[in-house]
């Protein structure tokens, strides 16, 4: 039996069903897209125009590094369009020259005071020495042989004083009170000590009559045999 061919009509086309397969993969190709276009940081233009725009360089370490602007380092020109800070700046310099002006003065006071202080006790402490030494006022007494009508057992009494300023020198025979004399020696300081030194000089004695402890000076007389008289 002879099989005859089949002659459908051309008019109606086949329908194909569509591969599941393929129809999954455009669903997560439009996910994909989808996702893309909601999460994706740079817009596709500006990816165009910048590429490197939302890159960040990675730094060797953890930290990530700003380039923060750095401010201007002040100047006299930045100070002329700031006059409030440099108004602020000159009162603090003159503060600080005012201090320093202070602190000079207080140091000079403090100098002075502390000089002042020194020599006051230091004079106070001299004149309470010469008191328990030569008394007030300043006197010096010491028996002396000179020859002048006394003799070495009975030696006249030598006083000298310093009363007021002036020095006088007062001698006194214990046997003849008419062989007394007194001497007026010079002008010092009420305070100055004042002492009498003899030496004999050949036949004669001469009497130095010293004044002054820490820087004396001395006046001399000597003996005519009667009294003590200036040597010129």
């Amino acid at each position: 039996m002879s099989e005859k061919p089949y002659h459908g009509s051309t008019g109606s086309p086949l329908q194909l069903r569509t591969n599941r397969q393929t129809d999954d993969g455009r669903r997560s190709s439009q996910k994909g897209e989808s996702y893309r276009q909601r999460y994706d940081y740079a817009d596709v233009n500006d990816a165009d125009e910048n590429p490197n725009a939302w890159k960040v360089e990675k730094t060797p370490n953890s930290a990530v590094r700003y380039n923060r602007p750095v401010p201007p380092r002040r100047t006299a020109a930045i100070d002329d369009h700031n006059p409030k800070k440099t108004r602020l700046i000159t009162q603090r310099r003159r503060l600080d020259r005012t201090s320093l002006v202070m602190i000079a003065c207080l140091l000079f006071i403090v100098m002075v005071g502390g000089w002042w202080l020194f020599s006051t006790v230091s004079t106070w402490w001299t004149n309470w020495q010469d008191d328990l030494h030569y008394g007030n006022p300043r006197t010096f007494q010491v028996d002396q042989f000179v020859g002048q009508g006394d003799s070495p057992d009975h030696p006249d009494h030598f006083i000298v004083v310093n009363t007021h300023g002036q020095v006088i020198v007062i001698q006194l025979n214990p046997q003849h009170p008419e062989l007394d004399h007194t001497y007026g020696i010079t002008t010092t300081d009420p305070k100055t000590p004042v002492s009498l030194n003899f030496r004999q000089t050949g036949t004669t004695w001469a009497m130095y009559v010293i004044i002054g402890d820490s820087t004396p000076y001395s006046v001399e007389l000597v003996s005519n045999g009667k009294q003590f008289v200036s040597p010129h």
